[in-house]
């Protein structure tokens, strides 16, 4: 990383067409951007991976850094991250000469409202505004008019209000969509229907938190399967799924209404997968455990406070990764299964909440990274285990794990 002072020299060199401030520290150079501005003949600007002076950043708001002499700013990122960039995304027309393909302002201090003109960075392929404070704005399509090469949009926690007329198509082929607590609710989005059958790149949704009160629609049920992250948590959708397997890498339904028999799940690609589906009305057998197929590695399954009732499968053998199994809140019966002892990874259990009685089985000291273990409100009968010379006792059927959680520290 080079590191210079002030740039006052540059301004001397009248026709200067390209200047390239890649892997430069500009922290003492605090006249660098009048200096650019002042460039009449400049036609290219790299600044690749720059470090500015926090102060600066400060004192100049984003319209000013950005409001250079009318040029094309040739630079493939440009991320400005650092906590101190403030004011209103008003974008001067200068910055629609941007050949940018990456434009992250994420998590700053930006604020106010975002003008239309946004949509005139046709070159655009990633757009982060993530973490600012556009609270109650409204996104239309008007914004997005001219993104054709958008593959990524994140807009998450920015309370933005996004709404799109009935029938719009994005002209956009996005691959990955963040839209965690905006809003875009009561309805579900039905833009995302032309995302899904038309551009079928989309792999990333997260529309978590976002004000959905509706039925999961019958198109996203059939061609969603090609997503390996799929986030609609805390909303309020409803719906049940089909019988057919569901492809998935990261699923996370959480805190809804869905209901149904469990789905069966291919865990796709080799990678570690998590699925929560906690806080539904799913109901029946759990069965479909044993069915879990694909090429990954479960890490995360999260079944608690539904509805599922029933004897828990012996068949945990084939989740030698997994670290966190949470059945609590359910209606589940029976003795344990042996094969939980084969979660050799296993660092979080809890089973609390349900009617599991007979007594724990030996083969649980196997489970040598447990660190979280919750049986309470079960049935159990009296039993001593000892986990790496930690003994965890049960000497009544009940009331000894009513309302006790049991942290396991090794």
């Amino acid at each position: 990383m080079f590191s210079v002072g002030k740039l006052e020299w540059l301004s001397h060199l009248s026709r200067l067409k390209e200047v390239d401030l890649s892997f430069t520290n500009l922290s003492n150079a605090n006249d660098w951007s009048q200096v650019i501005s002042h460039l009449p003949l400049l036609q290219n600007l790299s600044q690749d991976i720059v470090i500015f002076q926090a102060y600066l950043l400060h004192h100049f708001p984003l319209p000013t850094l950005l409001h250079l002499s009318p040029i094309s700013i040739s630079m493939i990122i440009i991320s400005l991250l650092l906590p101190y960039i403030h004011g209103c995304l008003m974008l001067a027309a200068t910055l629609f000469h941007l050949t940018s393909q990456v434009l992250d302002l994420g998590y700053n201090l930006l604020n106010g409202s975002i003008s239309k003109s946004l949509g005139q960075l046709s070159n655009l392929q990633v757009l982060r505004l993530a973490g600012n404070c556009f609270d109650g704005d409204v996104i239309s399509e008007a914004h997005f008019s001219d993104f054709t090469n958008l593959q990524e949009l994140d807009l998450s926690y920015t309370s933005l209000n996004l709404k799109f007329n009935t029938g719009w198509i994005p002209p956009f082929p996005l691959s990955q969509i963040k839209l965690c607590s905006c809003k875009l609710g009561p309805r579900f989005p039905d833009w995302l229907r032309t995302k899904i059958y038309f551009q079928p790149v989309l792999d990333y949704l997260d529309i978590s938190a976002s004000g959905i009160s509706d039925f999961l629609p019958y198109w996203f049920l059939d061609k969603f399967q090609g997503l390996s992250y799929i986030n609609m948590s805390f909303n309020q959708i409803s719906g049940t799924f089909p019988n057919n397997s569901v492809h998935i890498i990261h699923l996370d339904l959480s805190s809804n209404n869905f209901s149904g028999p469990l789905p069966r799940f291919s865990l796709d690609f080799m990678e570690m997968g998590t699925i929560n589906l906690s806080k539904n009305k799913f109901t029946g057998p759990v069965s479909p455990i044993c069915n879990i197929t694909g090429e990954g590695f479960l890490a995360l399954f999260d079944l608690s406070n539904n509805l599922f009732s029933g004897v828990v499968p012996d068949c945990f053998g084939s989740f030698p990764f997994l670290t966190a199994l949470n059945l609590g809140d359910n209606s589940f019966s029976g003795s344990l299964p042996r094969s939980l002892g084969s979660l050799i990874s296993l660092e979080m259990l809890r089973l609390r909440g349900n009617k599991f009685s007979g007594v724990l089985p030996s083969s649980l000291q196997n489970c040598a990274k447990l660190k979280f273990l919750d049986l309470s409100d079960n049935e159990f009968e009296a039993i001593l285990i000892k986990f790496n010379n930690v003994e965890l006792v049960d000497v009544t059927p009940c009331s000894s794990y009513c309302g006790i959680i049991c942290s396991l520290d090794f």
